[in-house]
């Protein structure tokens, strides 16, 4: 069986923008910042992580294609910043000087007067990140160096957290904001048609095996969950977000696995597959759906879009109609 640290790891400077989301990196932490106010009133926390032993088996094919004298560096310095809806999730996760694998967390630019170790990316990990605790003894010596900003430019940098902010933005996505009076409160029963309206996600998304979280990580990997806590396989599953027509009104709902595949004709690998090759698999699932009668049982949820509350919909159980 694999074990979780079996898989190849990186450095940071390893890690570069629109990489595939297959990485992980050894770090310690070096700060661990209370929580603040930015200047758009959003709460966030900022910490620093520097990169230590590295077990990564092809760091020469690495260092062949970044054709860089970072590959195989160590104790590289990397700002993170976890914001807003993610601050309670990761509330008890980090401790200083602690080590943890970090794997595929999104990037942020950062402009050069705020890069660290001319590293020019801050991390913002979200949820669907995967985070797992380095189990140490004693934590190594810190590998990296510090440099000091005299006070008296202190004012350069004035604006940093407004800059910062300005990243949260770009690593939300909106949520849906139609409200239904049918489904409110409780779960309903809904007989209507299902329409798939075009959509710019993936049609697939890897979760935990054991608790079903969402997190971004490869279906070879064994992972310790960061939400149930325990060793768990990372299995593959297919989603989309559907609309229910009853005649008078309409919601938007997320359908997932196994209820989607009541009503298409492909298995998440044979999606995951399509997309890989560049096929259109909207075109193609919206073909299988068509405009079909279901009976579905949908349940509402309360979750916040930039510290405002919305109601999202989510198929419990469907049945397809003849």
């Amino acid at each position: 069986m694999q074990t979780p640290m079996s898989r190849d790891q990186y450095n940071i400077h390893d890690i570069i923008p629109n990489m595939k989301k297959n990485w992980t990196v050894l770090i310690q932490v070096l700060a661990y910042g209370h929580i603040q106010l930015s200047r758009e009133n959003k709460n966030f926390r900022r910490l620093m992580f520097a990169d230590t032993q590295v077990y990564n088996k092809s760091l020469h094919i690495l260092q062949h294609l970044h054709k860089s004298n970072h590959v195989s560096k160590q104790g590289t310095r990397v700002a993170a910043l976890i914001w807003n809806n993610d601050l309670d999730f990761y509330e008890n996760t980090f401790e200083p000087y602690k080590r943890y694998q970090i794997s595929n967390a999104n990037l942020i630019y950062n402009e050069p007067r705020f890069q660290l170790d001319s590293y020019g990316n801050s991390w913002t990990p979200s949820k669907l990140a995967l985070i797992e605790t380095f189990q140490d003894e004693i934590p190594p010596t810190l590998t990296c160096k510090f440099t000091f900003t005299p006070f008296s430019d202190l004012y350069k940098y004035a604006d940093e957290e407004k800059d910062l902010s300005n990243t949260l933005d770009q690593i939300l996505e909106t949520g849906p904001m139609i409200f239904s009076m049918r489904v409110k409160g409780k779960p309903t029963w809904i007989k209507g048609t299902l329409i798939l309206p075009r959509q710019d996600r993936s049609f697939t998304q890897t979760e935990c095996a054991n608790c079903l979280k969402p997190v971004v990580a490869d279906v070879k990997w064994i992972i310790t969950c960061s939400a149930c806590k325990k060793q768990s396989k990372v299995q593959l599953m297919s989603r989309a977000i559907i609309e229910i027509d009853d005649g008078t009104n309409s919601i938007p709902a997320s359908i997932s696995t196994p209820e989607i595949e009541k009503f298409i004709k492909l298995d998440p690998n044979e999606i995951e597959d399509a997309e890989e090759n560049e096929q259109t698999v909207q075109d193609i699932i919206a073909k299988s759906i068509g405009s079909l009668p279901l009976l579905a049982y949908v349940r509402s949820y309360q979750t916040l879009n930039q510290e405002n509350p919305i109601t999202g919909f989510v198929v419990v159980k469907a049945h397809r109609l003849l």
